[in-house]
């Protein structure tokens, strides 16, 4: 995906991104699901959570070391919550957006929030959505209202706009 870099009295210029960005962007993500992993199974360590996630604990530590805090005997432990950004979709009235999280718990509830989506464009049922309705989310770029408008949630869905399979928006180099 191009970027657009601004110089001094200059106009915008497209760059893409490297292979090496890319390849680091990908490696960041892996890092991130490796966390989350770890985050909903307490029981599983953090080498096995990286291995499922198709990274390593030295990535890990590359990545994300202010998600991680060494306990008793030198065992790494992934702390509760976390201040690692994180550029994510949000849905508004006027589609897609991307947003960077501030922290994890942000990036929890937009997770939960597209969980919610995902309901109730499968059943129709908008009681999972209910608890999103008037609620705002805090990024980066400001303050954001979670989507619950039953009609434009329709006109995605039939326009083929709803995707779930990466919550996660191309970081561009974050």
């Amino acid at each position: 995906m191009p970027k657009l870099k601004k110089g001094p009295g200059v106009a915008a210029v497209r760059t893409f991104l490297t292979p090496t960005e890319a390849a680091n962007e990908d490696t960041y993500r892996r890092v991130l699901d490796a966390i989350s992993l770890k985050r909903r199974n307490p029981t599983l360590s953090l080498s096995r959570a990286a291995k499922a996630s198709g990274t390593t604990l030295k990535a890990i530590r590359k990545y994300a070391p202010e998600a991680l805090e060494v306990k008793h005997k030198g065992r790494i432990r992934v702390k509760p919550t976390d201040q690692l950004k994180r550029r994510m979709l949000m849905l508004t009235s006027k589609g897609l957006a991307t947003v960077t999280t501030l922290d994890s718990d942000s990036a929890s509830i937009i997770g939960e929030y597209w969980s919610a989506v995902r309901a109730y464009i499968t059943s129709g049922n908008f009681e999972p959505l209910e608890p999103f309705v008037l609620r705002f989310v805090q990024v980066e770029e400001g303050f954001f209202e979670f989507l619950t408008h039953r009609p434009t949630l329709n006109r995605f869905a039939r326009a083929g706009e709803l995707h779930f399979q990466d919550l996660y928006a191309s970081t561009g180099g974050l």
